[in-house]
């Protein structure tokens, strides 16, 4: 197997992770949580309230974002190799 055929896989194998992970979903919760913790009342909220959606947010965002991080390197390994 060549570079462009080990890409192909990678690339199909992404898109089925992404499924499986439900990367879009997680995409929409981080933004619906981000956009509560900024809301102006938020933070009148007891900390038991506000402690889930904080962490919630902090969890999400490691994922999401190391994901993403991992889709743009893919691309940027098939640009490279295009």
């Amino acid at each position: 197997e060549d570079l462009q055929d080990r890409l192909e896989q990678f690339k199909t194998r992404r898109e089925q992770l992404e499924g499986i992970f439900d990367i879009a979903g997680h995409d929409l919760k981080l933004a619906e949580l981000q956009a509560r913790s900024g809301a102006e009342d938020f933070w009148t909220l007891p900390q038991e309230d506000r402690t889930p959606v904080l962490r919630d947010i902090r969890l999400l965002g490691a994922l999401v974002e190391e994901w993403h991080s991992f889709a743009e390197d893919l691309e940027e390994l098939e640009t490279g190799l295009g």
